[in-house]
């Protein structure tokens, strides 16, 4: 659909107008939300990684001590 001279967008096709607004926010939100997602989880894997050096290192000092 083209505009005739002097009609505006909103006389157009305004439901049409708002659904593709509508879409995209959708579309930035979801990719907010895996983007967060995937740095949570990537850090999660970080902090479990830590923890099992953590346990080793005190396994070390417990069989040195003994």
């Amino acid at each position: 659909m083209k505009a005739a001279a002097g009609e505006s967008l909103s006389q157009l096709s305004s439901p049409n107008l708002l659904n593709w607004i509508v879409f995209t926010m959708l579309k930035k939100m979801m990719f907010i939300v895996v983007s967060v997602m995937l740095l949570a989880s990537l850090s999660g894997c970080n902090t479990v990684h830590g923890f099992g050096e953590d346990i080793q290192h005190l396994g070390g000092a417990i069989s040195k001590a003994g």
